[in-house]
């Protein structure tokens, strides 16, 4: 056993530095990534004049595996070529159901968050979960869909139960002050995947005078001040989808939690810099493999909106539901990254 452990470790750590030589280093925030990127997203449409020229799927595919083939080529280049063609195979796939059954989705979602917000409020999306939703939503603000509201209103922040537990209060209220969020009586509007509530229940503790309003993908929560989007289970078991009414355990809950998280492990804490702030302490990047599969479903998020028509709210749902609930059972998990 102690064998089996050391060659994973061994493994573990040769992905890491093969990442760090490449610039993908612990201490890049998932939000300086994102930042950067759709800052060049920003300046294609700056030159092209405010509108990105529109691609069907088959270019898209292309572009995506075009880039994707280019990142093996740098990093998985001691791996068979029968091997990347497999993992490029199912990286193809995962961005394929990312763009076409996720998306959808996670644009409405982001859509439907928005027309919550009220004039000025900060909005954290918590992460790891709420990484694919923050682009969208960031990228529905500057395209002008909503006019009153601006993209310094739109936070990622790093909470999770493990920093709920583990951190000291006055730590976490420093994070959430240099996003913006002070201990006052203004109200506070959290977006997540979900599940059950237990992030929104801290931060009511956390914030006694604040109105603290949590918007789920999936609620399995009857909080007060928890509302779900695709499955809320406040609204009665005949308006569940089948697929969310077993959350734990459940592959299609863990596929939407950990394919669309960014990049690195979950954050283990918080570390004061040099200079006084608050930084996360963020998990080792994925290997390769699970990078790169990652990396596609990021682009699928990403191509879906600014590229593909978004489709009927409720039809999208009711595909998404269906397309999970023929897929992810136990002998259908090919394109999901491992569970953590």
């Amino acid at each position: 056993m102690e064998n089996v452990l050391e060659e994973s470790e061994i493994k573990q750590s040769e992905s890491r530095e093969r990442l760090e030589e490449e610039g993908f280093t612990p201490d890049q925030l998932p939000e300086k990534a994102v930042d950067d990127f759709l800052l060049a997203i920003g300046e294609e449409i700056e030159e092209d004049s405010g509108n990105i020229e529109k691609m069907d799927r088959a270019a898209l595919s292309t572009n995506v595996k075009n880039k994707l083939t280019s990142f093996m080529e740098k990093r998985l280049d001691d791996i068979s070529k029968e091997k990347q063609a497999e993992i490029l195979g199912d990286a193809m796939k995962l961005y394929e159901v990312s763009r076409d059954k996720v998306a959808p989705v996670v644009l409405d979602f982001a859509r439907w968050c928005l027309e919550r917000v009220k004039p000025g409020q900060k909005v954290l999306f918590l992460a790891r979960d709420g990484l694919a939703p923050w682009i969208a939503a960031r990228l529905l603000v500057r395209q002008g869909e909503f006019p009153g509201i601006t993209e310094d209103q739109l936070k990622y922040a790093h909470l999770s139960r493990n920093i709920a537990w583990q951190e000291d209060e006055a730590t976490i209220k420093q994070h959430f002050s240099q996003l913006g969020v002070e201990d006052n009586e203004e109200d506070l509007l959290t977006v997540d995947v979900g599940m059950f509530g237990a992030i929104h229940r801290f931060l009511q503790q956390l914030y006694p005078k604040k109105n603290v309003s949590s918007l789920y993908l999936i609620s399995a929560s009857r909080d007060k001040g928890v509302e779900g989007y695709l499955s809320d289970i406040k609204k009665g078991a005949g308006s569940v989808d089948p697929i969310w009414e077993n959350i734990p355990g459940n592959p299609a809950v863990h596929f939407i939690e950990d394919t669309f998280a960014g990049f690195y492990g979950s954050t283990k804490g918080f570390e004061k810099s040099e200079d006084g702030t608050i930084k996360p302490k963020l998990g080792v990047p994925y290997s390769r493999e699970v990078y790169l599969k990652r990396l596609a479903a990021i682009d699928g998020i990403v191509d879906h909106i600014l590229h593909l028509e978004p489709g009927d709210p409720k039809k999208n749902s009711a595909e998404l539901n269906a397309y999970l609930a023929s897929q992810f059972k136990e002998d259908k998990k090919h394109i999901m990254v491992p569970h953590e």
